[in-house]
């Protein structure tokens, strides 16, 4: 009898739960947000998101993009939309700023340790600008195996930002997963025939992002990049993709452009630069990949100026 009190207590408890949801998202979303919440995810199938949130601050009414409680609570829903389990986030200021979307008590927030660069004033609010950083979100049912801070990736600059990854497990074992966000202003295909100023320092980043590449092939250990690379990589006779794709160790790239036929979600920029890689796995494959509309897809509506994008890693 008891057992049987304890189980219509506990279906009560979900179907209040279920509700409050479905008032929150509609009954889709809340079915999704349920259903992540009460199932760990399993390594033989694990969702990946990378996503800009531009400028992103604590408090959200502040800096260069200053969000209102019904902006904050529209990226809310959308990230509980993608229904990612491991997301690589751009441009957020601190744990505080992402934990407005991505609650504390359900995500693990692992930030960079980059020290905080000069503010200037916004270019079109005339703000004080806040920090941008790299960060994860990572669901609390996953173990972080390890993070590690790339600041080589900042070359010593004020201003440049730093690398970050986490290690989890997937159906090939331990998976080193590298957030980046790039040097901006060298939008061209060889940036080493480019007068651009951004273009020397970026040349040097895609050194460095290069041979990390050819690191984590030599030791034929399976990895995954996201991030802004703030380039155009899936152009044709693009420099920095060659370089990435030719692998100097003599074997066999394993390497996958995940994302090489994504078209970007902004009015004005159709060539995306937020990209996926994906190497050195033997049991999975890289699936279901989607950029991830906003429901409102004018310029002025838009959440983020730009949408996540998503893939699944699947163990065959």
């Amino acid at each position: 009898m008891q057992n049987i009190k304890a189980k219509c207590v506990n279906a009560l408890f979900a179907a209040l739960a279920l509700t409050q949801l479905t008032a929150c998202f509609g009954p889709n979303e809340a079915t999704s947000s349920a259903t992540s919440e009460s199932i760990a995810p399993s390594i033989n199938a694990l969702s990946f998101a990378t996503w800009n949130m531009e400028h992103l601050a604590y408090p959200a009414d502040t800096g260069c993009k200053p969000r209102s409680k019904s902006e904050i609570a529209a990226m809310q829903a959308y990230a509980a939309s993608l229904d990612a389990d491991i997301i690589a986030l751009q441009e957020v200021a601190s744990v505080k700023a992402i934990a407005q979307v991505f609650p504390e008590d359900q995500w693990q927030i692992i930030i960079s340790k980059r020290a905080d660069s000069e503010v200037y004033s916004c270019r079109e609010s005339g703000n004080t600008s806040t920090q941008q950083k790299v960060a994860f979100a990572v669901r609390k049912s996953i173990p972080v195996l390890n993070t590690h801070h790339y600041d080589e990736l900042a070359l010593g600059l004020n201003g440049l930002r730093y690398a970050l990854s986490v290690t989890v497990d997937t159906a090939d074992g331990a998976t080193e997963v590298l957030n980046v966000h790039l040097k901006s202003g060298c939008f061209v295909d060889d940036y080493e025939k480019s007068d651009r100023k951004a273009c020397p320092t970026f040349a040097k980043q895609a050194v460095w992002l290069d041979k990390w590449f050819e690191r984590k092939e030599a030791s034929k250990q399976p990895y995954i990049v996201m991030g802004d690379f703030n380039h155009r990589l899936a152009t044709d006779n693009n420099r920095l993709m060659q370089e990435l794709a030719n692998n100097s160790n003599g074997a066999a790239s394993t390497l996958k452009h995940i994302t090489q036929n994504v078209v970007s979600c902004h009015p004005r920029y159709p060539a995306p630069i937020d990209h996926q890689f994906a190497g050195g796995f033997s049991q999975s494959i890289p699936t279901n990949v989607q950029m991830r509309y906003f429901a409102d897809k004018s310029e002025t509506a838009m959440l983020s100026d730009h949408c996540a994008v998503t893939f699944t890693l699947k163990a065959e």
